[in-house]
């Protein structure tokens, strides 16, 4: 834990509670003259919500003690070291940190305030300009946290894997805002069917590549040992990445070859047997990712800075599920109706 002097973090919480009265006076302008409300899907609704928490949550955690003085060293910096990036992505990355690092505790401030400005509007849902602008602005937003806090989830570089979280957490973020911005473009159902489809083949070809590595115990335990010693995890934690790390070093083969099983198998039931069942394997498969292996997005540390890419897509496949379950709802009345004899 970084030892963080008092009048930095006075600082720091001073600008952020500006920031944060602002946005407060802006989101209640927006609710006092919203327009009068649309009608809504309820499973369009349930996704603005359950994202609309998600950056909330992100613009909490960024108000972390440590985020003040230690966001590039203990966020930015490990995945830079850890990570192999493409040299123009990590030169990119290293010019963004130069500057972040010019005025940290305002950039930091002012990034909490958006996420958990926008956030609200999302979970408040006022239709009318804001709500519009923020489904919007959330979009570029988005993409340059994807960009430059995730390097676009590790997805570019040797050792992209879905146990380590590519193709990173805000890139699905960016899938529900393009769907909030116009659900009835597309043909959601087989969009998502299809997407995550793509989703675990990707992840499954990343697993199974020689040249990533994970065939060798060094590299396929890595990331569990690395989280194992986070000075400020819960010890229970850490010990079970210890063990589970130690055991993926000893048996690489077995283990994974597990792991690119599961992700075949999920590939293959959104590929023939799109609907529920595909929809409880990804929820359970994310949400041992998330333990296992990911440490439950480190929420515990003080460093985390979003829940990790498993709960976005848990809320994805619970999107899709009340979407076709509102689909079946809707035409069986039609299919009794056309059944109904004709006196």
């Amino acid at each position: 834990m970084v030892g963080i002097p008092p009048f930095i973090l006075l600082r720091f919480y001073s600008i952020s509670l500006i920031f944060i009265i602002v946005a407060s006076v802006l989101l209640s302008i927006s609710i006092l003259f919203r327009q009068k409300e649309l009608k809504e899907r309820s499973c369009i609704r349930i996704l603005r919500i359950m994202f609309g928490s998600l950056w909330l949550v992100d613009g909490i955690l960024q108000l972390q003690p440590m985020m003040s003085v230690a966001f590039i060293g203990e966020t930015i910096t490990p995945a830079l070291i850890m990570s192999a990036y493409p040299l123009w992505l990590a030169s990119l990355i290293t010019n963004a940190t130069y500057a972040w690092n010019l005025h940290p505790l305002i950039y930091d401030a002012l990034a909490a305030t958006i996420q958990i400005f926008g956030g609200l509007v999302l979970i408040l849902g006022p239709r009318g300009f804001f709500y519009k602008s923020v489904v919007v602005l959330s979009i570029p937003w988005a993409i340059i946290i994807w960009i430059f806090g995730e390097g676009f989830g590790n997805s570019l570089s040797i050792g992209a894997s879905w146990i380590v979280g590519s193709p990173g957490s805000v890139f699905f973020y960016l899938v529900a805002s393009l769907v909030l911005l116009n659900p009835d473009r597309i043909n959601l159902k087989k969009t998502f069917e299809v997407g995550f489809a793509l989703l675990f083949i990707i992840a499954f070809l990343w697993q199974v590549m020689p040249q990533n590595g994970y065939w060798n115990g060094t590299d396929l335990a890595l990331n569990n040992v690395a989280l194992s010693v986070r000075p400020t995890q819960f010890q229970l934690l850490s010990n079970f990445n210890l063990d589970l790390g130690l055991a993926m070093y000893n048996n690489p083969l077995l283990y994974n070859s597990l792991i690119s099983l599961s992700l075949a198998v999920a590939a293959l039931l959104w590929i023939l047997i799109p609907g529920r069942t595909s929809v409880l394997y990804t929820i359970i498969l994310s949400a041992v990712t998330w333990i296992a292996f990911l440490d439950m997005g480190g929420l515990f540390t003080g460093a985390s800075t979003d829940p990790n890419t498993p709960i976005p897509v848990i809320f994805l496949a619970l999107f899709y599920l009340t979407m076709i379950r509102r689909s079946s709802e809707r035409t069986e009345p039609e299919i009794l109706v056309q059944m109904e004899p004709v006196n």
